[in-house]
This record gives structure tokens, C-alpha cells and sequence, in this order.
């Protein structure tokens, strides 16, 4: 792999830590906000998913899964959003 794909996935991962790091929304409820060591693993995460192998993008999914916090008042059938996805998946 040439140098300069090697620096964007670097800077690529790198951005994507500081964006962990300082999000406002706290839409990933199992990684913790302004937490180096958090933004430090998901630097490496994506590293691992672009240069490496792909497949990391699902062991890390899988074990966010795995180590996350379970929600107990997430409803699909009664959710806000605009989209319904039962309708997506139906036949």
C-alpha cells in the first residue's frame, strides 16, 4: 500500500477518535464520553478496519454488542422515527 493511503487512514482513524472523544449526542451509551483511553481503542479499531481487515468492523460491532449497555425502553414498533423498519425487512 502506498504512503499516502497509509497517512489518510491514519488521519482517517485519528479524526474519528476526537469525534468519540468530544461528541455531544450520547448516541453510543457503551463508549463513554472524553475518555482517552476509549478514543484511543476506537483509533485503533478503525485503523484495523481500513488498513488491515474489514472483518474487524464486525468483531468490534460484535463485541460492543457483547460489552454494551442494554436499553430497556428502546421500542421499534413505537419509536420516533420516521422510518418504519419492520416495513424494510417485510415481505
Amino acid at each position: 500500500m502506498n504512503y499516502t493511503i497509509r497517512n489518510e487512514i491514519v488521519l482517517l482513524s485519528i479524526i474519528t477518535g476526537i469525534f468519540i472523544y468530544y461528541r455531544r449526542l450520547d448516541y453510543y451509551q457503551t463508549i463513554p464520553r472524553k475518555n482517552i483511553l476509549v478514543s484511543f481503542v476506537v483509533i485503533i479499531w478503525c485503523y484495523l478496519t481500513l488498513q488491515i481487515n474489514p472483518w474487524f468492523l464486525l468483531v468490534g460491532l460484535a463485541l460492543l454488542n457483547v460489552c454494551g449497555v442494554e436499553h430497556d425502553d428502546v421500542d421499534i414498533a413505537h419509536s420516533n422515527s420516521k422510518i418504519d423498519i419492520r416495513k424494510l425487512f417485510s415481505k
